[in-house]
């Protein structure tokens, strides 16, 4: 494509602004090109005008504003290999695939992402666009993304350092180490009060005394099943003298049915486990409830954690005894098929963006705006016996 120079010789004696005013004045009173030329030699002479306009003064502000600091090709780090500084840099999009599909709200993780639908997935992190901006967005999108802006993005995907991150303290063996010695040497019962005594030595602090047995009673049962003790127990708690009345009443609880039910909530919870997808479609699981019931028998059998997500994760591949456990195996890996995420995400293949997040929550995983060197650790195929 050839482009036209226009020259202006200075004149004579003039003032540089008095030269700049008759430039502007030319230029609008003796257009040189269309409109449609304009687009043309921008890049996208598909772009009507409208278009054109709704997007510098809708779009472009909005992506500069709250974007290009972490998303663009001058940020000093990019995050998540994504860039929205470019046209191409958003159709290409970062480690979690394209930020926009024109004309698919849906596909798009540009309008996900400013929603704040989904947790792991907001935009801005530290506060949402107002409706109206996401209104625009969303019209944008539903135009087609239509993006006078042209050149290629950079390319600006994450490299991962997989022997770096094996570093990560979570991952290194524990080691034996010698509790620090402290000046209330006395107040200290466990091998963990020894470090806590020497934080307080540290600080210059002082603990607070024992608490009372009736307070005592109350912080167990609100802790392990989430309910106050009754007056009875609260009675017979204040009755019991001997050195191991507490101890007596962590073992009950702990042995209850309601321990199970307490924290077996928290676990549902990073699940997002639910009984229906939810938003619009909203369709319902009605066996969701044996999953909730694996969750709670899980807890108060102590299952170990380890066999607690491999059955979660890959239950219908495992080995099993007897029929009642391979069933139970099976409603394990419920944990991949239930809660409103799921039916959005059908598509692109989040397994783990949705489970790596919510087992381990060492990052925002899936988050176009974060790195997550997890998702990136190798792993092997894992082949079903149907495949076979």
């Amino acid at each position: 494509m050839q482009m036209k120079t226009l020259s202006f010789p200075r004149l004579q004696g003039a003032e540089p602004t008095l030269t700049l005013t008759l430039f502007l004045a030319v230029v609008v009173l003796v257009p040189t090109q269309s409109f449609a030329a304009a687009l043309e030699a921008s890049g996208d002479a598909t772009i009507s005008p409208d278009q054109l306009d709704f997007f510098e003064k809708k779009i472009r502000p909005v992506l500069a504003d709250t974007c290009y600091k972490c998303h663009s090709e001058d940020s000093e780090k990019v995050k998540g290999g994504l860039v929205v500084d470019s046209k191409q840099g958003l159709l290409q999009g970062g480690d979690s695939g394209p930020s926009v599909v024109p004309g698919d709200l849906r596909k798009s993780l540009l309008i996900q992402a400013v929603r704040w639908d989904d947790e792991d997935l907001q935009m801005p992190p530290k506060e949402k666009l107002s409706d109206e901006v996401i209104a625009d967005l969303e019209k944008w999108v539903r135009m087609g993304a239509p993006d006078p802006r042209v050149g290629a993005a950079p390319l600006a995907r994450t490299v991962i350092d997989i022997e770096k991150a094996r570093e990560f303290w979570a991952y290194q063996l524990p080691k034996a180490v010698v509790p620090p010695k402290s000046k209330n040497a006395a107040w200290a019962r466990t091998e963990i009060d020894k470090f806590v005594a020497a934080g307080h030595d540290a600080k210059g602090l002082t603990p607070a005394g024992d608490a009372e047995k009736q307070t005592l009673l109350r912080r167990a049962y609100f802790d392990l099943v989430g309910l106050p003790p009754k007056p009875e127990e609260v009675k017979t708690f204040l009755a019991d003298n001997s050195p191991k009345a507490f101890e007596k009443v962590v073992d009950r609880l702990l042995a209850s049915e309601q321990y199970g039910e307490r924290w077996g909530r928290h676990w549902l919870d990073v699940a997002r486990f639910a009984e229906s997808s939810g938003k619009e479609a909203n369709f319902t699981f009605p066996h969701a409830w044996r999953y909730r019931d694996y969750v709670i028998d899980a807890f108060n059998a102590d299952k170990p954690y380890d066999r607690f997500i491999q059955e979660q994760i890959a239950g219908d591949l495992l080995s099993a005894k007897t029929l009642d456990e391979k069933r139970e195996q099976f409603v394990a890996t419920g944990f991949l098929a239930l809660g409103g995420e799921v039916a959005e995400r059908a598509e692109s293949e989040a397994v783990c963006d949705g489970s790596g997040g919510r087992a381990d929550r060492l990052d925002v995983a899936g988050d176009p705006g974060h790195d997550n060197f997890l998702c990136a650790l190798p792993r092997p195929q894992v082949r079903s016996d149907s495949d076979a």
